[in-house]
């Protein structure tokens, strides 16, 4: 005869270790900030010719990210805990001026062997990078982020043909970390009446890139 309470427990305790097997959902981070500053090495491209309002142009920013994409690499300089990130759109400068560049699919949190340790979600082509440091919070990892913590932006293009970068710089704040896929919908970006569609992306492990630096 089958005793109940052991079957029953084999069972719960089999789907509990079959689910935690399971690779977790990505999560969807929602930022919103400023444009504060620009920056330019592409003598085609010098910063009076670009479009944001320095001070109040807003920008707001979609990424997937998913945890469970995880991969390490190290250097004589520190290691990176590195893990899949998708931005969902485009970033501000990309819009602006296009980029010859490849799509970025790794953010990570970085363990320096000598600075500060530094947290990082990159997406996008050429990349916008949002990330904190050990320096300013002790809740550095992305992993730690919350709703209402600030974080530096980095919004960048390579406009095609080069060289050299474009920068603009800013600050935003996380509003939102959710697993729901946001709407299908255009995302205003900023004041300047750009827009962009926002799209999935299907990239897979082999856009995975190795950090050489921080």
């Amino acid at each position: 005869m089958i005793n109940l309470n052991r079957f029953c427990s084999t069972l719960a305790a089999a789907t509990l270790l079959h689910t935690s097997s399971l690779p977790a959902a990505p999560l969807y981070y929602e930022f919103s900030g400023t444009i504060l500053s620009s920056y330019s090495y592409n003598l085609s491209y010098p910063v009076e010719n670009l479009q944001a309002n320095l001070g109040t142009t807003r920008v707001t920013y979609w990424f997937e990210v998913d945890f469970g994409n995880a991969w390490t690499n190290s250097n004589a300089a520190g290691t990176w805990h590195n893990f899949y990130s998708d931005l969902l759109g485009e970033g501000l400068l990309v819009s602006e001026i296009g980029t010859g560049s490849t799509e970025v699919h790794n953010s990570y949190n970085f363990d320096h062997n000598f600075l500060a340790d530094k947290g990082e979600i990159v997406g996008g082509r050429n990349g916008v990078r949002i990330s904190t440091t050990s320096a300013l919070t002790p809740s550095w990892r992305v992993q730690d982020w919350d709703v209402g913590d600030e974080f530096s932006l980095v919004d960048l293009a390579v406009p095609p043909g080069g060289p050299g970068a474009v920068y603009y710089y800013g600050e935003v704040t996380l509003v939102s970390i959710s697993s729901v896929v946001p709407e299908p919908s255009f995302v205003s970006l900023g004041c300047i009446g750009l827009a962009v569609l926002w799209r999935r992306k299907n990239a897979d492990s082999q856009n995975k890139t190795h950090h050489t630096s921080p």
